[in-house]
């Protein structure tokens, strides 16, 4: 038998690629999934900072939402609908022969919208700054009490 000094043909199907491509596909695929839904909801559109909660106990929704170096007649906190709207306009400070290397705070205006759930009060909204952190509270609609209504025979 004669030995072959040439090297085996690889057919179409078989694809060499680098090992790490089929890792970097992963998480481009990852990336994909966890964003889509992001760009798809409606609540999507609340500033990642805030959070929400719900108190079962006391029926109420707190929003809190790190508004730093702002005061509390610089911000409006309105009803739109069914939307809950918070604007906060630009801060701008000017301090004469200062030039600021870093600036920590953000000093662009601010719009935040949450969408109230179905079953909240929109009479009882009370929002309150403190400490650079500003606090919306929505309680939940009161439900009737079950009672009993008699049937009259006409």
């Amino acid at each position: 038998m004669r030995a072959s000094l040439r090297r085996p043909v690889l057919s179409r199907s078989v694809r060499r690629s680098h090992p790490l491509s089929e890792l970097s596909h992963l998480w481009r695929e990852l990336d994909r999934w966890s964003a889509a839904p992001l760009v798809a909801s409606p609540r999507a559109r609340l500033d990642p900072r805030a959070t929400i909660r719900h108190d079962a106990a006391l029926d109420t929704w707190v929003m809190s939402v790190p508004l730093p170096g702002r005061q509390a007649d610089q911000m409006e906190v309105t009803i739109e609908g069914d939307r809950l709207v918070v604007a906060a306009p630009l801060v701008e400070t000017e301090d004469e022969g200062f030039s600021p290397v870093h600036i920590e705070r953000p000093s662009k205006a601010i719009r935040l919208r949450w969408t109230l759930p179905e079953d909240a009060n929109a009479d009882s909204v009370q929002a309150s700054l403190t400490d650079g952190w500003l606090r919306v509270e929505v309680s939940r609609k009161v439900r009737p009490a079950p009672r009993s209504i008699p049937v009259v025979a006409g």
